[in-house]
């Protein structure tokens, strides 16, 4: 049986999948992480020994096309290096980064935007056969609506708490308590040294109270999903999809937390009414690799 290839490789694993030309799963498989700047030599092994698995079961001799959604190949030239690797396979190879995986896989080859917001954040989309992109460019310098965004608006409330000489908010109070910081200070220290993902973290503490009921925790939850629709709005208007636009959402901050996403659509449809919005919770940016095949099957 003839098949496709689609290869989700991320910071944490590599999750590999085997589709029929019409579309169904036919063999999933995980290995350990994809993304090369972790560890090049390790994510590659990983990466190889996802085909090989499935190779072993469905033969290397039916696959039409192999996909890989590689978080961070556009850093350095691990294009080039995934590609020289791989040279062993026989099938077609297409490297793509993950955000343009996980657009294959949600809007299935089709004109839209994709919102991503995890612990980072960005908008990308593609209409009429332009690209185009609005954020992702880091936690210095933007991941608006992101985990790290709420984090980080939380951290500020109690900094702005401490120089008017207020008490600590019931939220900010439990930042604190939670982080073990004994004073400002401590929490000021901590940001500056610690990784992206470690601040971030502290979202949590917003999600959890938002689901208590807690008025500031709400609101930070609701200023986050209008940035990201604020984003979307500005990639709509640059790539000129006005009339019938499409938004796909992926990332725990828009799946997992329906104060943000709600806040989201509503600030989306303040400007498009007739935007049609996908939110699939259960989603494989592996089927990414079958929408890319029959898009350029279709294409030719």
């Amino acid at each position: 049986m003839k098949y496709i290839i689609g290869v989700d490789g991320g910071g944490t694993s590599t999750k590999a999948a085997a589709y029929d030309l019409e579309g169904q799963l036919l063999k999933e498989t995980q290995t350990g992480f994809g993304n090369l700047l972790n560890n090049a030599e390790e994510a590659l092994t990983n990466i190889r020994q996802s085909l090989l698995n499935l190779f072993d079961e469905l033969g290397e001799e039916n696959c039409q096309m192999i996909v890989l959604g590689i978080a961070g190949v556009d850093s350095g030239d691990f294009r080039d290096v995934i590609f020289e690797d791989l040279t062993q396979f026989k099938p077609e190879i297409i490297i793509l980064n993950d955000a343009w995986m996980a657009h294959y896989a949600l809007l299935d080859g089709e004109d839209g935007c994709l919102v991503i917001s995890g612990t980072g954040s960005i908008v990308i989309g593609k209409f009429n056969e332009s690209e185009s992109r609005v954020g992702g460019y880091g936690n210095l310098l933007g991941d608006e609506g992101s985990g790290y965004d709420i984090a980080k608006e939380l951290i500020k409330s109690a900094l702005n708490s401490f120089d008017k000489g207020e008490e600590f908010s019931d939220l900010e109070e439990k930042l604190m308590k939670q982080g073990n910081f004994s004073t400002i200070f401590d929490l000021v220290k901590f940001v500056y040294a610690s990784s992206k993902n470690q601040v971030a973290d502290f979202s949590m503490i917003v999600v959890d109270e938002a689901r208590e009921g807690d008025n500031q925790a709400i609101q930070i939850l609701k200023e986050a999903g209008l940035k990201l629709a604020n984003q979307v709005s500005m990639l709509i208007e640059k790539l000129g999809m006005q009339k019938l636009p499409k938004v796909a959402v992926t990332g725990s901050v828009l799946l997992k937390n329906d104060v943000v996403y709600e806040a989201f659509v509503e600030g989306v449809q303040s400007k498009y009414v007739n935007c049609e919005f996908i939110r699939e919770q259960n989603s494989s940016n592996t089927r990414g690799g079958y929408a890319y095949y029959k898009k350029q099957m279709s294409n030719n």
